[in-house]
């Protein structure tokens, strides 16, 4: 019977050492390329998410909590938050295994006063969608369908248009309408540009098609926004 040496005992125990290591880390690694695991089976995978169930403080939904407290705890960073300053700022509209929408809050849990919607990665917790869905900027938010006007690029390129998402699609979509508008034409009818005031109607989700605002940046209504000037009709 062979007995190992201390020099030899070394040496297996550093393998030893090293193989664990190595199992660990392949473990990480698999797991961070596996993001977020979600549960298939609840009730709300798959689907716009109303009524307050995607409040982390009151839903029964696993991974609405799992995907808040992963990726937007305590957004803001307040110093020793209470639960709902903690979880509070924070709506799960829609998910699926590979991403998520999520509604931001113009105040922390009121869950009727959302700022936005915007699309992120289930993997990454980053943003991917190429626009922002406003919840003042003729929000249209019924069955299968979430749209809004909105705007995307920098200050000196910004295009406008529509933003929309139809469920089940992999993001958002942007229909840039800027070369359909004139030099003094906009769709936000904010004079002040304090707020994304915009409306759409007419709505027609068998044809895809709605009516957009138009406002002449050169006049103003009796309230100080942007004079109406024509409807423009949209595919989407």
């Amino acid at each position: 019977m062979h007995i190992p040496t201390k020099k030899q005992f070394a040496i297996s125990s550093i393998v030893a050492v090293v193989v664990i290591a190595t199992i660990v880390a392949i473990t990480y690694v698999d797991f961070n390329k596996r993001g977020i695991s979600i549960n298939l089976n609840t009730g709300h995978y798959g689907q716009f998410i109303k009524y307050g169930d995607n409040n982390y403080l009151s839903t029964h939904d696993v991974n609405v909590k799992k995907i808040i407290r992963t990726y937007f705890t305590n957004p803001f960073g307040i110093t020793n938050p209470t639960e709902a300053q903690k979880y509070g700022y924070t709506l799960i509209y829609y998910y699926n295994k590979s991403a998520f929408i999520m509604a931001n809050l113009y105040y922390w849990e009121n869950i009727h006063n959302i700022a936005s919607f915007a699309m992120y990665s289930m993997k990454t917790g980053k943003q991917i969608s190429n626009c922002t869905i406003y919840s003042e900027a003729g929000l249209y938010k019924k069955g299968n369908l979430l749209l809004s006007v909105s705007s995307t690029g920098s200050t000196t390129s910004v295009k406008t248009g529509i933003c929309f998402y139809e469920r089940g699609a992999p993001n958002f979509t942007f229909i840039d309408l800027s070369p359909r508008l004139s030099k003094t034409e906009t769709f936000f009818s904010d004079a002040t540009g304090h707020t994304l005031k915009a409306v759409t109607k007419n709505v027609d989700t068998k044809n895809k098609t709605l009516d957009v605002n138009v406002y002449d940046t050169t006049k103003k209504d009796a309230s100080g926004n942007f004079a109406f000037k024509r409807t423009m009709k949209v595919s989407y």
